[in-house]
């Protein structure tokens, strides 16, 4: 099997696993590793290749960090946040088993959520764990 492709089959199952967890790390070593395959195609020696993939992918997750330290990479899912949940069954304090859109998700309390309310919405979505808050009370 030529270079290039295994470079392509490697990015193809980072991809797949980045579908899997929602982390962004699989994601930027993904794209670091389809640019490495391009200089496979380009008939790069072997050296080359890898000094390419690892500088491109230690400095994709050291921005990635900083991103995220610094708090501007916020992955949202804007037409999910504020969504009403139904709580399902509460596994512990402050993770339960909800209903949203038809399919029963993992959530977890956001911080300062408390567990003793009757009424949930979506505030964020880490992976595929639904990030709940208490519903403000509307008034009637």
């Amino acid at each position: 099997m030529a270079d290039m492709q295994l470079w392509f089959l490697a990015t193809g199952m980072l991809m797949i696993g980045e579908m899997l967890t929602g982390t962004f790390y699989l994601l930027v070593i993904g794209i670091a590793f389809a640019i490495t395959g391009l200089t496979a195609w380009q008939h790069w020696p072997y050296w080359a290749q890898f000094a390419v993939a690892i500088t491109l992918t230690l400095t994709n997750i050291a921005l990635l960090r900083r991103q995220r330290k610094n708090g501007n990479l916020r992955i949202s899912q804007s037409l999910d946040t504020g969504q009403p949940v139904e709580i399902i069954q509460w596994l512990s304090d402050t993770h339960a088993r909800v209903r949203y859109r038809g399919t029963e998700w993992n959530a977890q309390l956001a911080e300062h959520a408390s567990s003793q309310s009757d009424r949930y919405t979506i505030r964020d979505i880490e992976g595929s764990t639904l990030i709940i808050e208490n519903s403000p009370a509307t008034g009637a």
